[in-house]
């Protein structure tokens, strides 16, 4: 049975390309199912992002290159990649010190500056929803925060100036 990868994955090569909206996509089938121990060398973008990863399965080397300083031995066996944050300069010769490159995966969901670069055969990868419960975290912090007037209340505090201000809150307010 053919494998159909998840929604929030976007495809490249043989002229497909990604248009901004995963309905928009073709399916890719691939034959059998992938399996990690496929994927024998792993780029991400620093160490940090190796702690991250733990332990990984036997079989998959991890390196940490970022795209600009010295290419770590194994890069050009790299079948996975993860790039630096938001970093689409360099391009093709970043592909090009990947011959085996596979899978590119971003960290963000946008995949607009790099999407005419993905060679053929490059699978490109967003990370479409990742991030959307933090986002609204920051959205409601960022909505008390000014209804209840936090940034004069840290000006004042810093001015050693204590002053009464009313602040608001959320009730019968409407979201837009």
């Amino acid at each position: 049975m053919p494998y159909v990868p998840p929604s929030g994955v976007a495809y490249t090569g043989r002229g497909v390309r990604y248009t901004g909206r995963q309905a928009d996509l073709p399916p890719l089938i691939v034959e059998g199912e992938p399996t990690v121990t496929d994927v024998t060398v792993v780029c991400v973008p620093d160490d940090h992002a190796i702690e991250l990863l733990g332990t990984v399965p036997e079989g998959v080397r991890v390196i940490a290159w970022d795209g600009a300083g010295p290419q770590p031995d194994g890069l050009a066996d790299t079948e996975f990649w993860v790039p630096q944050v938001e970093d689409a300069s360099g391009l093709e010769a970043k592909f090009t010190a990947m011959p085996r490159l596979r899978v590119m995966q971003l960290t963000s969901a946008g995949v607009e500056d790099v999407i005419d670069h993905v060679p053929d055969g490059v699978t490109l990868c967003d990370a479409r929803g990742v991030h959307g419960s933090s986002v609204a975290e920051l959205v409601l912090t960022l909505i008390l925060a000014s209804l209840r007037r936090l940034p004069h209340f840290l000006d004042a505090q810093r001015d050693s100036h204590w002053d009464l201000v009313e602040a608001d809150d959320l009730q019968e307010k409407t979201v837009l």
